[in-house]
């Protein structure tokens, strides 16, 4: 009985007075549970496992704090940023990646992370490879907002984070709706039919040559399909490419077939191994 009281405490703390209200509504009512944000019943589970694993948790207004392997996580509430905590940092996405990169001998200090979203590989990778140094793009303003508050909740001054998008060439696109129903984990962008939009676009190359940022050994990309626009114009970014040891590319099939890139990377070079969705190319 105690342990169920203290259960309902915690779960209760995670709410604000609105979400609880809507909460005890849904009990006392006819009003059905599906009618519910989605995120109340998502973040509610989400919130039981964490318990479960001794991760502690906080509300700071709209957003959720995890206390996490010695790291401060901020997660917004009503978006996927919880379903990305889960696959990086519990169900731990990238650890045949690291599992590789010991094995084969490669040492990572530069990072460029493609599409580094709220920032929690870069955190992940930040224990993994400490002390290496990262430049992050994210071109979308409410996701690049979310990875600067992680940054600096946890101190990370060898990461620099640069609100802009890898594309072919330096561009403004817009924002591409269609592409897995445009949730904030997968942003993508297209080129605009009037040749105007609103999201900032360069090439590797360029992005690298502007920031100071002159090595990279591990190129990791996460482009949400433009990674097909990429690899078709690979001189757009052939400087960036020619000095990585690694690069891990999360391919959406939905653009171009796995094989197209998978060759592409043998062609220049890398020895190709897949992860599920992720294509992993080494050299050394």
């Amino acid at each position: 009985m105690k342990e169920r009281k203290q259960y309902l405490l915690y779960i209760l703390r995670q709410y604000s007075f609105g979400e609880l209200i809507l909460l005890a509504t849904a009990l006392a009512t006819d009003f059905v549970w599906h009618k519910l944000p989605v995120y109340l019943l998502r973040t509610r589970r989400s919130f039981s496992r964490y318990r479960s694993l001794g991760i502690a948790t906080r509300r700071e207004k709209e957003h959720t704090v995890l206390s996490f392997e010695g790291q401060q996580i901020y997660l917004r509430r009503d978006s996927s940023d919880f379903m990305v905590f889960d696959q990086i940092m519990l169900e731990e996405e990238f650890k045949p990646f690291v599992q590789l990169i010991a094995e084969e001998g490669i040492v990572i200090r530069n990072i460029i992370d493609c599409g580094a979203n709220i920032g929690l590989t870069l955190l992940y990778f930040s224990r993994k490879f400490p002390g290496c140094s990262v430049l992050a793009l994210e071109p979308e303003p409410e996701n690049f907002r979310q990875l600067s508050r992680n940054i600096k909740a946890n101190d990370l001054d060898r990461v620099r984070p640069v609100q802009v998008g890898v594309w072919s060439k330096k561009a403004l696109l817009e924002h591409d709706v269609s592409f897995c129903h445009a949730k904030d984990w997968a942003f993508s962008v297209r080129e605009s039919s009037q040749g105007a939009g609103s999201i900032a676009v360069d090439t590797l190359d360029n992005i690298m040559s502007e920031h100071d940022f002159p090595d990279v050994d591990y190129i990791k990309m996460d482009v949400e399909g433009s990674e097909f626009e990429l690899f078709r114009n690979l001189g757009s970014w052939g400087k960036a490419l020619s000095k990585a040891k690694v690069i891990s590319i999360e391919v959406h099939e939905k653009k171009g077939p796995m094989t197209e890139i998978e060759d592409l990377l043998i062609a220049a070079g890398f020895k190709v191994k897949r992860f599920g969705e992720l294509l992993v190319g080494t050299r050394t």
